[in-house]
């Protein structure tokens, strides 16, 4: 234990600039990985090392800014400061981890400034305005600063309401083209779509209703029939998380307020510049081999280390999606081709696709035998950290989304009426016989959920015994589909209610399924599979009724699978219901995290409702997505800080 505090107190400030750098080389090949739903191991991995990476930079720097002294080797160290103050800056692929670092910009404003005075105050200290460290350690200097400009610009720009105000004042144009694609439509070319598409995606963030062009519905019409509509979705929200936690908003402009394209100097540009120059100054100006080799060692380090990482991030612009649809938006048609050729042959566009995992929990399944004896810490600590999610079918996709043009049609142009729909529509126009049931969706939302969750295990647990009594067998490869898809939906609305409830309309009582958990663990009840068995437990009550009306409706007239048609419809509407009344920045947030299908429902039934109805396109003056990034401005952005300040 001396030996390692002893190593410590020799090598401290060398050790912490290794690990500043180490943790933003993990950062940069790892944090794309949030676009996907990753294990809750990876999730605390990557949020440990975001905040490990600003509290390692902040602690060098205030050491460094007491403990140098003037000398020789404390030069060198000195110069270790700007690439801390760089490393600050943060990678490109994540500016903020959650929705919360973006409304708090300005306290990363007030630690960048403080952190540039530290940085300024160690160079000044040790290497004094003459010396060969001099000039490559202001470049550097000046790299930080533009980095971690560039961060607090973006997350400043990547709130709800600057989207919000953007899309008040855009305008936008009327376009009446046909919607070219390739003849088989890949990844890339979706990713393409999306971007055609995406101003109604973010319209729809901030509650703005924006119609499509007679352009935007015809590429909606296209790739409805290329059955690319889930995919087209998916893109869309991976590109959303690119402007809520990236510097995607910024990455692309410079501070100007002109939106001439030719005027735009990308800051990545200068910034490679910067740190190539001060890499060839230390190099051959400085004479490196009169310094101790440690330290000339650990700087070697962090000037090559800040050359590849900056060359990564403009090779990693220059390949971006955000790039090809710049370039197809300005008609430079071969750059563009060019573009989506490399694009196409490293399958970059794979990596945007959403991973159709969700969580998934069936209330009565979670308090058999088996899962009582493991009510230990060790397992909950497996289970907390395990992946405890299940993949969505495209077989379930596919059913989902004939539920939701189902409920399209039956709204008759009237969207207000479709996002009303929580399960009377299917109950109340399939059969006269069902419609006694739609009182059990006129409850609260949270006891409605609780209530058809029992109801269609009791149903699913009993139906195959009573349609071999009637003949009617569910055996057929469609009612498997149909099973598997009224299964997932259920077991997924009831980990929104237990895990999730944030992404439901409030209110959320905690108590609905506590009470429920609490009469299972006590009765260990299995009536719901056994119906002899009877449930005097009030929390289990509407479940259980419910249950035996729908065993009761089973009939020749009604056969199970029908019926269990009618109960798969009643979940896509629920899903549906809570989809558009959970909070917009409840669906922002679950974008770190992979994205929550409820999300995807959201998105899709607006684009659906949107494909099958006439469009009330309002023309807005001249406006495109691009403008978005020409809204994010220097000049607006320092007024907006120096307002706030005085104010205050």
């Amino acid at each position: 234990m001396a030996g390692v505090l002893h190593l410590w107190n020799e090598w401290e400030i060398e050790i912490l600039v290794l690990i500043s750098f180490a943790l933003q080389v993990f950062l940069l090949i790892f944090a794309w990985m949030r676009r996907r739903i990753i294990s809750r191991a990876l999730e605390s991995l990557l949020w440990l090392m975001y905040l490990l990476a600003e509290s390692t930079t902040t602690y060098t720097l205030g050491h460094m800014s007491i403990g140098c002294k003037p000398s020789e080797d404390q030069r060198l160290m000195a110069f270790w400061a700007p690439f801390l103050l760089v490393h600050l800056g943060g990678q490109d692929t994540i500016t903020a981890y959650a929705m919360e670092d973006n409304q708090l910009w300005l306290r990363h404003l007030l630690t960048f400034t403080v952190q540039a005075t530290g940085a300024a105050y160690v160079l000044y200290k040790n290497i004094g305005s003459h010396g060969p460290l001099v000039t490559p350690a202001v470049l550097m200097f000046l790299v930080g600063i533009l980095k971690n400009g560039e961060r607090v610009w973006a997350l400043s720009f990547s709130r709800l309401e600057i989207i919000r105000r953007y899309l008040d004042g855009v305008s936008i144009e009327q376009n009446v083209e046909p919607y070219s694609a390739d003849t088989q439509l890949d990844d890339e070319s979706v990713l393409q779509g999306a971007h055609d598409l995406l101003y109604i995606c973010m319209g729809q963030f901030v509650d703005d209703k924006i119609w499509p062009s007679v352009f935007q519905k015809n590429a909606l019409i296209l790739f409805h029939e290329e059955k690319k509509t889930f995919e087209l979705i998916e893109m869309q929200l991976s590109l959303m998380h690119d402007i809520f936690y990236t510097k995607a908003a910024v990455i692309h402009t410079c501070p100007t307020t002109t939106h001439r394209t030719e005027d735009r100097v990308c800051v990545r540009a200068i910034s490679l510049i910067g740190t190539l120059m001060a890499f060839f100054m230390f190099q051959f100006g400085t004479g490196k081999d009169s310094y101790n080799r440690v330290h000339a060692a650990v700087t070697n380090v962090l000037v090559i280390g800040a050359f590849t990482l900056e060359t990564s991030s403009v090779f990693r612009a220059m390949g971006s999606t955000w790039t090809c649809a710049m370039l197809k938006l300005m008609k430079w048609d071969c750059l563009h081709s060019l573009l989506v050729s490399i694009r196409r042959s490293a399958r970059i566009a794979e990596t945007r696709k959403w991973s159709a995992f969700t969580g998934h929990l069936n209330l009565l399944d979670s308090y058999t035998d088996s899962h009582l004896e493991r009510q230990g810490l060790g397992w909950k600590m497996i289970s907390y950290f395990g992946n405890a999610s299940s993949t969505i079918s495209r077989d379930v996709k596919e059913l989902v989304l004939k539920e939701i043009q189902r409920m399209v049609e039956a709204c008759a142009g009237e969207e207000d009426m479709m996002r009303s729909f929580r399960g009377q529509c299917a109950l109340e126009r399939s059969y006269e016989c069902l419609k006694d049931l739609s009182s059990s969706t006129r409850t609260e939302f949270d006891q409605s959920i609780l209530a058809w969750h029992l109801a269609t295990y009791k149903f699913l647990k009993n139906s195959k015994s009573l349609n071999a009594d009637a003949g009617h067998l569910i055996s057929n490869a469609d009612a498997g589909h149909l099973m598997e898809a009224t299964k997932a939906i259920s077991n997924y609305m009831m980990f929104l209610l237990v895990e999730r409830p944030y992404m439901l309309p409030s209110p959320v009582r905690p108590t609905v399924h506590l009470e429920a958990r609490k009469d299972l663990l006590l009765k260990k009840n299995r009536s719901f599979v056994l119906p002899k068995h009877n449930i005097t437990a009030e929390g289990l009550k509407p479940g259980e009724e419910l249950g035996e009306k729908l065993l009761n409706k089973v009939s020749k007239e009604m056969p199970a699978p029908k019926l269990l048609q009618v109960v798969f419809g009643v979940w896509v509407e629920m899903l549906c219901y809570a989809a558009h009344h959970c909070s917009r920045e409840s669906h922002a947030r679950q974008l770190n995290n992979g994205g929550e299908f409820i999300t995807i429902v959201w998105l899709l039934t607006t684009s659906e409702f949107n494909r099958c109805y006439e469009s009330q396109f309002k023309e807005r003056k001249h406006g495109t997505i691009w403008n978005f990034m020409n809204f994010v401005n220097f000049k607006e952005f320092m007024e907006y800080i120096l307002g706030l300040i005085f104010i205050r």
